[in-house]
């Protein structure tokens, strides 16, 4: 698949917000790039539906998958562990490592597990939406959040483990729709954003009204409901809208440097996992944004040439194709 480099920016975009985020900074800020891991959900359909892997045979393709996302992070995790053991001079407690390795935890990789779940659904889901036209798709992915919705407002949605199976339900439907967003005209990405906003700001009176005070759509994440998937959608459409225009208004060196990071947003995403402890400690929430995601990006920079030349080295193209799977992407 040929890249596009509006889709990196984006994604560029997205990392961006996720690791900001994480340095705490003030409300504002957590509020303004509440769209970023569904802006990174949203892309990965539309990567999907334009790219080769689609066609593989569906355990080769999860076979794939696996590789690009969770070997990288079981590397990460070998890594972050003996570095927390040879700092703590202990070991870390076993059931820690193990949620950490299955990925099972609200932890930094929880996200990883979404990617990596909905990835194992994208093919099911690919032949679906081969089978329904964009507004009956559109128009049942409405019905879906409204429902969801409505079930996350009874007891049924409060039982052992329902963060962990809900979570995926909402990234399925908004993966769903990047699918098919590369067919949608601007007339009707306009609609929907316009249609995703006025719900969100229903939602905002509607909380106002109940509680005195302006709620951050971060308290519905956990599983993403409806206040929370309607702000995040109507960002996302319009990145989308404006994506060639940001691209084209990016001075040369500042595009290539957005694309640079926005196809190694994987490793990137790890490696400042331990620099945000790092740094907490630091006033300066600018400058604790700065170091993070700079030292981030350096190691990822030193190991992206490192792989590189020792692959140089290699003669099987099969050893070549998965070192370079795992620790560039």
């Amino acid at each position: 698949m040929q890249r596009e480099d509006s889709i990196d920016i984006l994604r560029f975009i997205a990392l961006s917000g996720i690791i900001l985020v994480h340095i705490s900074p003030a409300p504002f800020w957590v509020q303004l790039r509440n769209f970023d891991v569904p802006l990174m959900v949203l892309l990965s359909g539309v990567s999907y539906s334009m790219s080769s892997g689609k066609d593989l045979r569906y355990g080769s393709y999860c076979w794939k998958r696996f590789k690009r996302l969770v070997l990288p992070v079981w590397f990460f995790l070998l890594v972050y562990f003996l570095a927390y053991s040879i700092y703590a001079q202990h070991l870390p407690p076993l059931h820690q490592v193990v949620s950490y390795y299955t990925l099972m935890t609200g932890w930094y990789v929880w996200i990883i597990r979404v990617f990596f779940i909905v990835a194992l659904f994208a093919p099911i889901i690919y032949k679906l939406l081969n089978r329904v036209s964009l507004d009956h798709l559109l128009l049942g992915s409405a019905s879906l959040f409204l429902l969801f919705e409505c079930f996350m407002n009874t007891s049924f949605s409060e039982f052992k483990g329902s963060v962990y199976l809900l979570m995926n339900i909402p990234y399925l439907l908004i993966f769903s729709i990047g699918c098919q967003l590369k067919d949608m005209s601007n007339k009707k990405i306009i609609l929907i954003s316009t249609c995703c906003l006025l719900t969100y700001l229903l939602f905002v009176c509607y909380y106002y009204w109940m509680d005195g005070e302006y709620i951050l759509t971060q308290a519905k994440k956990y599983p993403p409901q409806l206040y929370y998937t309607s702000y995040a959608l109507a960002c996302c459409f319009l990145l989308w809208f404006f994506r060639l225009e940001i691209t084209n208004i990016l001075p040369t060196r500042v595009r290539e440097f957005c694309v640079y990071v926005g196809s190694h947003t994987m490793w990137i995403y790890l490696w400042h996992i331990p620099f945000v402890t790092v740094v907490k400690d630091i006033d300066n929430a600018i400058a604790r944004y700065l170091l993070v995601y700079g030292l981030a990006l350096f190691i990822t920079y030193i190991q992206t040439q490192l792989v590189n030349k020792i692959t140089l080295r290699i003669k099987q193209e099969n050893v070549i194709r998965l070192i370079k799977t795992v620790f560039i992407g």
